[in-house]
């Protein structure tokens, strides 16, 4: 789990149409490489940008992967947290409970 989001270094169009395919058909883009041969056309205009901008895609998944991990390290203290803080009460509750109880 990462504390620290590695933000990718990329132009903000760039960026602006990752999030706008997502981080699924990035990652799928990336993933399928050159699927056209001999001199044809990309399909899609998502592979289309993915493939001349392959670091840059790269590095926006790793930066999007960091901010997940991010996200849930910070929800685990936060339900430990919560934990303890229920546990503190109830014993302080018994606490008071037992002065009370003669």
């Amino acid at each position: 789990m990462r504390w620290r989001i590695r933000r990718a270094k990329i132009p903000a169009d760039i960026r602006g149409l990752f999030e706008l395919y997502g981080k699924d058909v990035v990652a799928m883009a990336l993933g399928l490489g050159t699927v056209a041969g001999g001199g044809r056309e990309l399909p899609t205009q998502a592979l289309m940008t993915v493939h001349h901008n392959q670091q840059a895609a790269a590095e926006w998944l790793r930066e999007e992967r960091d901010r997940e991990d991010c996200h849930k390290l910070v929800m685990t203290i936060v339900e430990i947290l919560i934990l303890v803080f229920v546990v503190v009460g109830v014993g302080l509750d018994a606490a008071i409970l037992a002065r009370l109880r003669p």
